[in-house]
């Protein structure tokens, strides 16, 4: 495992942590982490985090995808 490896599965953690407390919508999390909104909630899924999705987040993410 690289230094980078071990960089971003802190700022990984970090992100996701915050998510679950509420202190960051699922676009700043996106933001931070550089992926996009479905990958942001696949990501949380995966760490067993749900919700916590606002009205902006849903219509953004099937825009995407209609």
């Amino acid at each position: 495992m690289t230094r980078r490896y071990y960089s971003h599965t802190g700022l990984e953690t970090y992100v996701v942590r915050l998510y679950r407390r509420g202190e960051l919508t699922l676009r700043e999390a996106a933001r931070r982490l550089g992926l996009d909104l479905v990958a942001t909630m696949d990501l949380m899924l995966d760490h067993g985090v749900k919700g916590n999705l606002d009205a902006s987040d849903v219509v953004e993410a099937a825009e995407r995808f209609g």
